[in-house]
């Protein structure tokens, strides 16, 4: 799951902003995997979480407010395993 949002960013990164869809699958995927992760022990959430915060670094002023999206769902994750 996380491989699709990394190969989403590279696919932007390599040939450009993509409409639409293409930014609200990738963020309706890193919601689903930040739900996932919500259920698992957390040796496994602390080992994806690296990978997250990478996906949206790489994400950086890519466009339709895809970074915004995925940087708040992976601030509202860290938020709630702090508490």
């Amino acid at each position: 799951m996380i491989h699709y949002l990394e190969t989403g960013n590279r696919f932007t990164l390599d040939f450009g902003d993509i409409d639409e869809p293409f930014y609200m699958s990738l963020e309706s995927m890193f919601a689903r995997i930040i739900a996932e992760l919500k259920k698992r022990p957390e040796k496994t959430r602390t080992a994806y979480h690296l990978r997250l915060k990478e996906v949206v670094v790489a994400a950086t002023g890519m466009g339709w407010g895809y970074y915004d999206a995925i940087s708040m769902l992976l601030e509202e994750y860290e938020g709630e395993q702090d508490g």
